[in-house]
């Protein structure tokens, strides 16, 4: 059993289960709304910016408003969908019989990370016909909204890293969802707190947020440091499930 098969596997679990679906669909319906309104609203002031020859054009006024939108969406529907991927096969009392087979717990967690990056990847690229859908009638910045669409990817990725590890510390879905969250949303209330202080603390209460890292993609910036950080966020939680796995497997 290799990663990519235990990634398979997951994945296939993943589709097979009606949260999953119905996660989506929520997740896509809410999104569609939002972009439909903001779309509207760029088509009323449309005429004063082309009066005033100035002003935004589509991609710079919809992209950070729709994927500012799809991640506060996601950093809900992303609970949902970790929550089941360790605590489901304790609960189910699968978990043994996982950890048992001739792989490493590192190959069983990395595995268990690619099957969720896939529908992750599946929900970013919903997400991204959205203001693809628009070529069809007008011209995009490419570059700014491939910025977009990599920022939220790498912001999903590392919600989806923390709902990872906290599904390791419980047999209970529920409690590994709800945690997700709690601590998702307490991250982001933690870096709004910190652009009310000002500096220097915006910038020390602000660094923990993922939502404050994805700000400067949403504007057409590429940040490595940005890019670091939630590569080292999503790493550090990987890590931290493989030990809580390692653990288990000795207690076992």
């Amino acid at each position: 059993m290799t990663i990519l098969t235990i990634a398979g596997r997951e994945l296939a679990g993943l589709f097979r289960s009606p949260t999953a679906w119905v996660v989506l669909a929520g997740a896509q319906l809410v999104t569609g709304f939002i972009f439909l309104l903001h779309l509207e609203s760029y088509l009323q002031v449309q005429p004063k910016l082309i009066g005033s020859g100035g002003g935004p054009g589509v991609t710079a006024f919809l992209a950070p408003r729709l994927y500012g939108a799809a991640a506060m969406i996601h950093l809900f529907a992303i609970p949902l969908l970790t929550m089941q991927l360790i605590a489901g096969e304790r609960r189910q009392g699968t978990l043994p019989l996982l950890l048992g087979a001739p792989v490493s717990t590192l190959e069983i967690i990395l595995g268990k990370f690619l099957g969720l990056l896939g529908i992750l990847l599946a929900m970013v690229a919903l997400t991204a016909l959205m203001p693809l859908s628009l070529t069809l009638f007008t011209d995009l910045d490419g570059g700014a909204l491939a910025l977009a669409i990599t920022g939220h990817f790498l912001f999903v990725t590392g919600a989806g890293a923390l709902g990872l590890w906290l599904s390791t510390l419980t047999r209970e879905p529920t409690i590994a969802a709800t945690a997700t969250l709690g601590i998702l949303l307490a991250l982001l209330l933690l870096g709004e707190w910190g652009g009310t202080l000002g500096s220097p603390w915006s910038g020390l209460l602000g660094w923990p947020a993922p939502a404050t890292h994805l700000d400067p993609f949403l504007t057409g910036l590429f940040d490595s440091a940005a890019a670091v950080f939630f590569i080292l966020f999503a790493g550090l939680f990987v890590t931290l499930a493989v030990r809580r796995l390692d653990n288990d497997r000795l207690q076992g």
